[in-house]
């Protein structure tokens, strides 16, 4: 367009011109053709384009130029469109080839801008497609939580639980140590769920005063595939299929926070623990969980007050005091185990829960040492 129009301005001052001429030579018979002798001398030896004689006919006869590309060497769209060829110009005045020539300069100049304006947008258009591409890849930040694992009250060990969602669900992860008399157990689990918070995939490695143990499980068609390995003997368990089953070790508080999390989705109902401990000739058992609500409770997080759900589960004819946050993330767990707690790092129930009383130690004979109380029975193994 920009070139059109340069050229129709060009055409007009020709026009502009070739009047101001006859006017100062007087009249012309419109019907005559120019003489040779009011032509530009021509070189013989070049032949003329088919397009002169038009041309020379419509400067005489004040009509509309041909289009640009019959006035072109090599047609539109390029560079020198704008330029005539060589035997065009021996018929153009030096005005008119000047005014080629500045627009020729024109053209040139707006197709360099046109091309870097246009470069520039598409190379910040395939800077930016990329990027948003690559953070739609990016997974969310992980979240983590840190538990001390008490015993009446004396910290005994430390809990730590790694939270991240992906495209496929969650990836959850929990590094456990106890270190007591009678106790040094230490945990670690990696766990996948899905978008449901439903057990697609678990491995756990743990150690039970010096012996290790190796869990993985799998929801495989109706049944859960349960492998252990332990004492360098290796069992496969089939276990019944229960879609919002949780994997729950012991002194686990990420499973925990699972349990509550499909709780909350399942309205308390219809939920299921996988235990990985021997029952019998079992390497492991499903086993129901019954949640009861109670009043809430009142706390603080980090020094700020914060609304405390109370819940308690009955797992395996246990139960256990569970204490949640208004997001339904655990707080605090009383467990069944004789005065264990789990607590939330910066996390302080008011009135705190109470712990399970020591057991009653009984009467050593004269001079002999008072007993030491004794740690809970270790997971069973196979």
């Amino acid at each position: 367009m920009v070139e059109r129009c340069q050229l129709e301005r060009g055409q007009q001052a020709l026009r502009r011109r070739q009047r101001l001429r006859e006017s100062g030579t007087g009249n012309r018979d419109p019907g005559l053709r120019p003489s040779q002798a009011q032509l530009r001398p021509i070189d013989e030896n070049q032949a003329l384009p088919a397009f002169v004689p038009w041309l020379i006919y419509s400067l005489t006869q004040k009509m509309p130029w041909p289009i640009l590309s019959t006035c072109s060497a090599e047609g539109m769209g390029k560079h020198d469109s704008t330029i005539p060829s060589p035997a065009m110009s021996k018929f153009l005045n030096p005005s008119a080839n000047r005014l080629f020539a500045c627009t020729h300069r024109n053209y040139q100049t707006e197709d360099r801008v046109y091309r870097g304006v246009r470069i520039e947008a598409r190379m910040r258009q395939f800077a930016v497609l990329p990027f948003a591409a690559l953070l739609s890849f990016v997974p969310a930040a992980a979240q983590s939580a840190h538990f001390m694992i008490a015993q009446h009250g004396k910290t005994v060990g430390d809990a730590t639980v790694t939270f991240s969602a992906n495209a496929k669900g969650y990836d959850t992860t929990t590094v456990v140590h106890v270190a007591m008399q009678g106790l040094n157990y230490s945990l670690s689990k990696t766990e996948q769920l899905s978008s449901a918070n439903h057990l697609r995939q678990v491995q756990l490695s743990a150690t039970v005063n010096q012996s290790a143990v190796n869990v993985s499980a799998a929801p495989d068609a109706a049944q859960i595939l349960l492998n252990v390995s332990a004492n360098g003997r290796r069992t496969t368990a089939h276990l019944a299929a229960h879609p919002s089953a949780v994997f729950l070790p012991d002194f686990d508080p990420g499973a925990l926070d699972t349990l509550l999390a499909v709780a909350v989705t399942q309205n308390d109902r219809g939920l299921w623990a996988i235990i990985p401990k021997q029952s019998g000739a079992q390497a492991g058992t499903v086993v129901p969980v019954q949640l009861a609500t109670y009043a809430d409770e009142k706390g603080t997080l980090n020094g700020k007050p914060i609304e405390v759900h109370h819940l308690v589960a009955t797992i395996a004819g246990a139960k256990s005091d569970l204490f949640s946050g208004p997001g339904n993330q655990l707080l605090q767990a009383e467990l069944p185990q004789q005065g264990f707690a789990l607590i939330r790092n910066g996390f302080v129930l008011t009135p705190p829960a109470k712990a399970g009383a020591p057991p009653a130690l009984p009467k050593a004979p004269a001079g002999a040492q008072p007993a030491q109380p004794t740690a809970p029975p270790a997971p069973t193994q196979q």
